[in-house]
């Protein structure tokens, strides 16, 4: 998309994303919807979980992570647009 204000994507998450640790969009907020498949929302504090049709929040600098049973499809909508340089895996637990 050539608007800069907003993005989206479809992710497949299969296992657990990332492996070990969290992830962080230090820019961007996101409004995640579930399209198919359950799972969890997993932060420092807590594991949350998800299914079809489901919506999920991320504000910017929020600390997370998936975790799908067997496949789970999620739309993605962030603001503004994502660049991949500002999603940081961060390997250890916090």
């Amino acid at each position: 998309m050539e608007e800069k204000a907003i993005s989206g994507a479809i992710a497949q998450i299969n296992g657990r994303y990332p492996e070990k640790g969290f992830v962080v969009n230090k820019v961007s907020k996101e409004l995640v919807f579930v399209i198919s498949g359950n799972g969890y929302i997993i932060t420092p504090n807590q594991k949350r979980p998800i299914r079809v049709g489901g919506l999920v929040f991320l504000d910017k600098g929020e600390t997370y992570a998936w975790e799908a049973k067997g496949a789970l499809t999620l739309f993605m909508a962030t603001t503004p647009k994502f660049d991949p340089k500002q999603h940081i895996v961060i390997h250890s637990p916090i």
